[in-house]
């Protein structure tokens, strides 16, 4: 079990947000340069969709379909009560 739960405490994505909860706690003035910031944006989202395609991967079609769906749908919902809401 701690073979699955230490890799995944230890990924970037997980100390980033550590790291950003740890400063919202303790109101920490933590900035970082604008092209850092760009940088790091661009590596988390890109780990992000690499973890997640490579999970994704393992499934078949069938099998996804429903949730992807699910997940189009409830966010063209959020979307449009978004703009009706902001009109």
């Amino acid at each position: 079990m701690s073979e699955v739960i230490v890799p995944n405490l230890l990924s970037p994505v997980v100390l980033f947000f550590v790291l950003g909860l740890l400063a919202a706690i303790f109101k920490s003035d933590l900035k970082f340069p604008n092209g850092l910031s760009e940088g790091l944006s661009i590596y988390l989202l890109i780990a992000i969709g690499l973890k997640g395609g490579i999970i994704l991967s393992q499934y078949s079609l069938p099998s996804v379909i429903g949730p992807i769906m699910a997940t189009l749908l409830i966010g063209g919902w959020f979307l449009l009560s978004y703009s009706v809401l902001c009109d």
